[in-house]
């Protein structure tokens, strides 16, 4: 990060933290998200928040388990609706193997999980 240079011609800056549970409580994610804000270099320029729609094996040492990922999700939309330079969500991870054999994607999670991630879906895009 530190060594990190933003264009001013680039408008939107993704960012992704995995593993976190809740964003914005989180000191650590908090921090490097204020760190990649600093790098801006135009009032204009915006952030896409990246929430961990996925579920590793090794989330189960987070105190994570699969039906969980929906609040997890809906932890990142809190936080996006409290930071005005957040201007999207969009989830990692649709299928699952992508990054490992054994990771769930959203389209593999519980349905609990699913239900939530889709009622986010649905409340961002006002249907």
């Amino acid at each position: 990060m530190e060594r990190l240079v933003l264009p001013q011609s680039i408008d939107w800056v993704g960012f992704d933290q995995y593993g976190t549970v809740d964003p914005g409580q989180d000191a650590m994610f908090l921090a490097n998200l204020a760190a990649l804000e600093a790098k801006l270099t135009r009032p204009e320029q915006r952030l896409v928040l990246v929430p961990d729609t996925l579920w590793p094996p090794d989330y189960v040492q987070l105190g994570l388990p699969p039906e969980l990922m929906g609040d997890v999700t809906a932890n990142d939309l809190l936080l996006a609706l409290f930071n005005p330079r957040v201007v999207a969500l969009i989830g990692y991870l649709w299928p699952g193997g992508l990054d490992s054999p054994v990771q769930l994607g959203a389209r593999q999670l519980p349905p609990k999980a699913q239900e939530k991630i889709t009622w986010i879906g649905k409340f961002i895009t006002h249907k």
